[in-house]
């Protein structure tokens, strides 16, 4: 399989079909049945770790592959695994899946129920492009830890809401006045990281026109351009990266430091005997 972008539209009646921009995966399956058996596909590197794995059990739509009898093909486009979105999030062009892996050896596993093969896939660079294995290398880390940091981004996210519902449900149950200002407090400071990290007001495809972009998007954006093309990311891209990281980790810390007045808000409910928020 070659990495390039291909530019694969589709079936036409009236012109050929451009090559797929991925790996041809081409296979037979005899029956399917996926009521009692599970089909799955997995991409590993050469040290046999997993990059990226698609299943008919999937719960992720985009990972969900239900395989059809007979002879057939899947198209592996060459990426890893992306991040797992928030549902509802509203982000412009950041980067939210995985990097395209690097020329190499990798091993494709198929598991048909009780049965599994595997084989080997060599992947080449387009003989066009003129970047060298380690500026595609460098390309590869650079989009990894933006994704890495992207869905760390999402996970404090997620647990800032679950956080910030706990506490307004455990607000109908308290009386003591001091611990509602308490509460009140927790779900401000809550609130506003994750309105540092997020464009909370985003309700359309469009809304990022009309309210600046958080700390997520603007990071998101810089993968995004980093992952055009075949090239070593900028000096700039490094250089922008740093700086919202700094900005990021600061949103991070003080949701650490809230998680603690958590912990100390319910050590003052375990006195009065009021339900308290387990936060992980």
């Amino acid at each position: 399989a070659y990495l390039m972008n291909a530019g694969h539209g589709g079936k036409s009646k009236t012109m050929g079909e451009n090559h797929p921009d991925g790996a041809i995966i081409n296979y037979y399956i005899g029956d399917v049945d996926t009521i009692t058996s599970t089909y799955s596909l997995r991409f590993l590197d050469d040290n046999g770790d997993e990059l990226v794995a698609y299943s008919s059990r999937s719960d992720k739509k985009e990972y969900r592959w239900i395989p059809e009898k007979g002879a057939n093909r899947f198209i592996w486009d060459l990426r890893t695994r992306g991040i797992d979105k928030v549902k509802g999030m509203i982000l412009w062009w950041a980067f939210q899946s995985g990097p395209r892996v690097v020329p190499g050896t990798y091993t494709v596993e198929l598991a048909a129920g009780t049965d599994t093969l595997t084989v080997p896939l060599e992947v080449l660079m387009d003989p066009r492009v003129t970047a060298g294995k380690e500026d595609l290398q460098a390309q590869y880390d650079f989009l990894m830890e933006i994704r890495t940091n992207m869905e760390r981004m999402n996970n404090n996210i997620l647990e800032i809401r679950s956080v910030r519902e706990k506490l307004n449900s455990l607000k109908k149950i308290v009386s003591d006045t001091t611990l509602i200002s308490q509460i009140d407090l927790l779900i401000r400071q809550g609130q506003n990281i994750e309105e540092a990290l997020y464009q909370t007001k985003n309700r359309s495809p469009q809304d990022p026109l009309n309210f600046p972009i958080r700390l997520n998007n603007k990071y998101g954006h810089v993968g995004s351009l980093a992952d055009l093309g075949f090239n070593r990311p900028t000096a700039q891209m490094y250089e922008v990266k740093a700086e919202l990281e700094a900005s990021i980790e600061v949103e991070m810390d003080a949701w650490k430091r809230t998680k603690k007045e958590v912990n100390l808000l319910n050590e003052a409910l375990q006195e009065v005997k009021t339900p308290y928020i387990i936060v992980e």
